[in-house]
């Protein structure tokens, strides 16, 4: 009790806490216990009753929910799980210890329980995760306290449980591997294949690293999840079967589509397993392809990895990326942090042959992102190129809720420039805000957010007037 009451209590509070007598602190327990029914419910299950008589009220509490038939909106949802983590699964999972077969049979209930309770309940917020979090992870190390079941037991506890539950997810479990052992896995990876689940079989041999099991199961059952077999092709080359990796990865290549990161993934693993066998010109050639299919900056590095010379070759590649488009091929050039070249694009002086262009409609984060890096690494010109056209363009869309984000990319933009203002041709802040001004003179919820923002910069009926303010 004391230890609870501390947090909530000064240094000063916790040292005249700890000089009181045992009647004194008896006298405050009743008199809080007394006019506080939650504290009350906190001492008697977690000291004043035996565990069956705290599972045994946890279990009707359960069952009084899972019969009511109020409904939970949006808002209440999150204090009603909130209650329940409080009222019952956090009380249960105190109860581990002491009774583990009985708190392994009512979590065992609530998960089952679980989709007839939401029914009634909008759960769009996902705050009932962290109730089944807790109650999972009580059934697991409830089970996995009962030393006296064999594998074979236990493995069947969780089928049953993983059989009716539709929101059973194989990733919760294995956060548990150790807890439960390799066997019980093995037996449960069994248990799936038996029942025609081959995803969650393959996920299970794959934690205990059971590869000759798994390479089996992928024979028998090629259409297993993309996950699940670049994991079985990475376990390959780390067991240093490279071979048969390549087998498996050019079985999976037509089937992976080429702009996802599972492409990504499979080009890494092939090349890996390649490398591992000396075909280094091969594993280049995977990685050019790759390229031309999803222009990722991996395949670059990959391409590198695997002896290509990038000085020669960075052309192609960046040829490549720009048939893709502008964006694209900007998008790579800041992955390889080639910050030179795309200080030359953004401010128009490409060298010859390079012909990407800054895209006319720039938005996001992506671009404020490059716009300071840009700065960062010396190139302010074309950082405040880059906040200026993201002004700009915010302003174009002529909706009020943008204006707030061209006033900021407009600050930034000044902040860029102080450093240019006696750069030849290019044009200053104040010639700058003048221009803006004079093509949006009438957008007024613009120029009040530009006045929030910007130090020194007045407009009323006379005009614009900005000041730096050093």
């Amino acid at each position: 009790m004391g230890l609870i009451m501390a947090k909530a209590l000064t240094k000063k509070q916790q040292a005249l806490f700890e000089q009181l007598d045992k009647e004194t602190l008896l006298d405050i327990v009743q008199q809080i216990v007394a006019t506080d029914a939650k504290t009350k419910r906190w001492l008697v299950d977690g000291w004043l009753s035996t565990p069956d008589e705290v599972i045994k009220r946890l279990n009707a509490a359960w069952s009084r929910q899972v019969k009511s038939s109020r409904y939970y909106d949006y808002y209440a949802a999150d204090t009603f799980f909130t209650a329940l983590i409080r009222n019952i699964a956090q009380p249960l999972a105190q109860q581990t210890a002491h009774a583990p077969a009985q708190v392994e049979a009512l979590a065992a209930k609530i998960l089952l329980d679980f989709e007839r309770l939401t029914a009634r309940i909008d759960t769009s917020s996902g705050s009932w995760q962290d109730f089944t979090a807790i109650v999972f992870a009580t059934w697991i190390q409830a089970l996995a306290a009962q030393k006296h079941r064999t594998p074979e037991d236990i493995a069947q506890a969780i089928f049953l449980v993983a059989g009716e539950s539709d929101w059973f997810d194989i990733s919760e479990l294995l956060k548990w591997r150790s807890a439960l052992g390799s066997e019980v896995l093995r037996i449960l990876a069994q248990r799936f294949m038996l029942a025609d689940n081959a995803n969650n079989a393959m996920r299970l041999l794959l934690a205990v690293r059971d590869v000759d099991a798994a390479l089996a199961l992928f024979s028998s059952v090629p259409t297993l999840n993309n996950d699940n077999a670049l994991e079985l092709a990475r376990l390959l080359i780390d067991e240093l079967r490279a071979p048969e990796a390549i087998t498996l990865l050019r079985s999976l290549e037509k089937q992976i589509p080429a702009k996802s990161a599972w492409f990504v993934g499979w080009g890494e693993q092939m090349i890996a397993a390649l490398l591992e066998e000396g075909q280094r010109e091969q594993a280049r050639d995977i990685a050019l392809n790759g390229f031309s299919r999803s222009a990722k900056p991996t395949f670059w590095q990959l391409y590198l990895q695997a002896g290509g010379d990038e000085a020669n070759d960075f052309p192609l590649f960046l040829n490549m990326a720009s048939k893709n488009g502008n964006e694209e091929a900007i998008v790579f050039l800041e992955a390889v942090q080639n910050y030179g070249l795309l200080s030359d694009i953004v401010t128009g002086q490409s060298p010859v042959g390079i012909t990407i262009y800054l895209p006319d409609d720039i938005v996001g984060s992506f671009w404020r992102t490059l716009s300071s890096k840009l700065f960062k690494h010396g190139y302010a010109q074309a950082a405040v190129v880059l906040r200026r056209r993201l002004a700009e363009n915010a302003i174009d869309r002529a909706t009020s809720q943008y204006y707030t984000y061209a006033a900021s990319d407009a600050k930034k933009a000044i902040d860029y420039c102080a450093e240019l203002e006696s750069l030849t041709g290019f044009m200053n802040s104040r010639s700058w805000l003048q221009a803006l001004y004079k093509a949006h003179s009438r957008k007024y919820s613009l120029w009040d957010s530009m006045q929030e923002k910007i130090a020194g910069l007045t407009v009323n009926k006379q005009g614009l007037y900005w000041q730096p303010v050093a």
